[in-house]
């Protein structure tokens, strides 16, 4: 029998792989999602994170990320299709992103599953916001959730929500572009990160980069 060479790489370079940048056409900007549990009043500032960045996350996790072997897998080089919805990007979000991250999790917990116990750590698995609990029926775009769980059953640890770049960005806050609009997305996102008691949230735009500033509420939690 032939053997079969497997490509592997490290975890940390596996991550690197951007995905591509998405076309967009005939964009229109509309106000983004409201509802009576939630609105942009609720949010009274923003700071930054000043621990998240690329210097830290090494420091911290640089071992695990170097010493983690995966199977390469390339990223889809199609030309990708424009784009002028939300669910157009959650489409893309999936095919670039969703699938690598979950093969990268499940890898790096693998590699540490020894340890878990000593380290306190539970592995976790990312998939569409309906694959962890719902509850009253608001759902977010992304969840990561306990792995091996049945589905619906898992808290959402990292509730996520996809923002086109003409409904939201991260400079919005200090370019004081629509700070109402702005204001909105958090103040969805700090709701779904209440009803499940996560610690983390994130808002992820068109343009592939991730938020996740610290928003200081007037109710701690």
């Amino acid at each position: 029998a032939r053997a079969i060479m497997v490509n592997t790489q490290r975890l940390l370079d596996y991550l690197m792989v951007a995905p591509p940048g998405l076309p967009t056409e005939e964009t229109n900007k509309t106000p983004n999602t409201t509802n009576d549990q939630y609105n942009w009043r609720q949010i009274n500032s923003v700071s930054r994170w000043s621990e998240f960045t690329y210097a830290h996350i090494i420091q911290r996790y640089g071992n695990l990320l170097q010493q983690t072997q995966i199977e390469g897998e390339p990223m889809p080089n199609s030309p990708p299709q424009p784009i002028n919805t939300e669910p157009m990007f959650a489409v893309r979000f999936t095919t670039y992103v969703q699938s690598r991250l979950r093969r990268a999790l499940r890898a790096g917990f693998q590699h540490i599953a020894p340890q878990l116990a000593n380290l306190r750590l539970t592995p976790i698995t990312v998939d569409i916001g309906d694959a962890a609990q719902i509850i009253n029926n608001f759902r977010p775009d992304i969840a990561f959730f306990r792995a091996g769980r049945t589905l619906n059953s898992s808290p959402n640890r990292c509730p996520g929500d996809l923002k086109v770049s003409w409904k939201w960005g991260s400079d919005w806050a200090t370019a004081n572009i629509d700070p109402r609009e702005y204001s909105q997305v958090l103040s969805q996102g700090n709701y779904y990160m209440k009803q499940h008691n996560a610690r983390y949230g994130f808002v992820l735009t068109l343009s592939w980069s991730l938020l996740r500033d610290s928003i200081q509420m007037a109710t701690c939690w």
